[in-house]
Order: C-alpha cells, then sequence, then structure tokens
C-alpha cells in the first residue's frame, strides 16, 4: 500500500534534512512551503520532493491545500523538526493493511520531545499522541488559529513506537514563539466565549505549574522538567492577559492587538 508524506516548510533549511532523510519508506514526499527565504527549497529538491509554493494563513489550512496534492490516499504528516527513527518506519508499514477496512480512519503516533539536550518523559509532554497517519477521505479538518488539528472519522489506532520532536532549539526560541503563540490564543477564546476574570491571570498560571511540575512529575526531567513547567505557566499567564487586551481595546473602540496568523509579519507553521 502506497503513501504520501506531507511535510509544511518555512526557512527550515537548518533542521529539514534531517526531517526528509527519514520518509525513506515513503512512496512520494509533498512538501508546502510558505515562500522561505532560504535554502528550504533546495534542500528540498534534493530529496526530489514534490514542491509546492503557496501563502500560510494557518497550519490546517496549510494541510489541507498539501493533502489536496498528494496522489495517494494514505498519507502521513510530518512537521519539519521531526524526526521518524527505524522502529517507527518498520510499525508503520507493518500497519499499513488496516487500511483495508472500510471504516477505518488512521493512526495516533505518541510523539517524544527533545529540549535542552535530553528526551522529555514527564510534565504531560509525553506520550503527546498525534493523529498523524489516515486515509485522506475518511478525516475532519479543524480549522483554527493555533492548535488546530485533523480528527478521524472512524475507528483509529494507537502505534507504539516514537515520534521524535526536536521542538525548540533553545529557550531564546521557546520565548520567541510564546510571544505569538499567546496572541493567537486569543481567538480561541473569543470562539468559546470565555468570561475574563482576574483571578485567572494569577490561578490558572499556578495551577498550569503545579500540575506539571508535581503532578504530572515534571520534576523527573530535572531542569529540563522545570524550564518547561515554569515557561508553561508564562504562556497560561501572557494568553489571559492578551485576553483581557483585547476585550480593553475593543470596549474603548482603540487599535486591536495582533491575534490572527495574518496580523504577524512573518507566519509560522506550527499546530
Amino acid at each position: 500500500m502506497k503513501i504520501s508524506a506531507l511535510v509544511l516548510t518555512y526557512n527550515n533549511a537548518n533542521i529539514l534534512e534531517r526531517c526528509l532523510s527519514s520518509l525513506d519508506f515513503t512512496n512520494e514526499i509533498v512538501t508546502i512551503d510558505s515562500y522561505s527565504r532560504d535554502g528550504t527549497q533546495a534542500i528540498c529538491n534534493k530529496f526530489n520532493t514534490v514542491f509546492i509554493q503557496n501563502e500560510y494563513i494557518n497550519y490546517t489550512k496549510q494541510i489541507e491545500f498539501g493533502i489536496s496534492k498528494c496522489k495517494n490516499d494514505i498519507i502521513i504528516i510530518i512537521d519539519s523538526d521531526e524526526e521518524v527513527k527505524d522502529k517507527l518506519k518498520n510499525e508503520i508499514k507493518n500497519s499499513l493493511l488496516n487500511f483495508e477496512i472500510e471504516k477505518f480512519s488512521g493512526f495516533y503516533i505518541p510523539r517524544k520531545v527533545f529540549f535542552l539536550n535530553k528526551y522529555i518523559q514527564h510534565g504531560k509532554w509525553y506520550p503527546d499522541y498525534q493523529f498523524r497517519i489516515f486515509n485522506k477521505h475518511k478525516i475532519k479538518i479543524e480549522h483554527r488559529e493555533i492548535h488546530s488539528s485533523v480528527h478521524p472519522l472512524f475507528e483509529s489506532l494507537k502505534l507504539q513506537n516514537d515520534l521524535i520532536h526536536y521542538t525548540y532549539e533553545n529557550i531564546f526560541d521557546y520565548v520567541e514563539r510564546l510571544n505569538k503563540y499567546t496572541s493567537l490564543e486569543v481567538t480561541n477564546f473569543i470562539e468559546s466565549n470565555r468570561n475574563f476574570k482576574k483571578r485567572k491571570l494569577l490561578l490558572n498560571p499556578l495551577s498550569e505549574f503545579l500540575r506539571m511540575f508535581f503532578v504530572n512529575k515534571g520534576y523527573k526531567d530535572g531542569m529540563a522538567g522545570f524550564t518547561l513547567a515554569s515557561l508553561s505557566s508564562v504562556y497560561k499567564f501572557l494568553s489571559y492577559l492578551k485576553y483581557w487586551e483585547y476585550l480593553m481595546s475593543k470596549k474603548s473602540n482603540t487599535e486591536l492587538p495582533p491575534i490572527k496568523n495574518k496580523d504577524f509579519k512573518f507566519k509560522f507553521n506550527k499546530v
């Protein structure tokens, strides 16, 4: 059974080769690029990918466009900062016969994060199951500014071997993205008509840290676990603070802060 790999790219020349070289078990690699300005296209050409450029609106809009360009029904989505190791490759190949079942959509893959020179095993970061292998005719796509996703319409199964995710290059990279992601998070608050309460500015970040570091045993990952729990609490704080800023700006009829992908000069193709 043939399978297409779908990869979104944007200025990923420094990490892309690791990703594409791990997709040698697929029959086709389709890369949808958001008009990179580095050497991304040259690397894609090196691996004979189907290279297509398309304006980035949000993650799943780009995924939806990419799916339409894949010639095979079975697709695996891999982010440019991820890698498929040999054990997972073999498990995928041995599992493809499941797609002969009429009401079967696909597979969730456990994802293991590599950050601060170690694999993160706790703090709700693992196993980070992602629905990534599917029949393109048996899914539904949820479009959001952030945390958008692909969902199965029918039965799905969980694979055992990990997809490796080199999620952030360093703390600077994390904080830089955190600023954008927390702005996009405001759109989810708006869509869900969430009530703003000042106490959440204190309680939600505190709860997030306690849950990640103690309840979910992030302390077992040492300083990396402490760092992630701390930054996740900052994420909660900034998300609510920016939501307050948006509501205040709207009420006073002043310029609204950026909360959508189109509001940012540099687009980024993450969930």
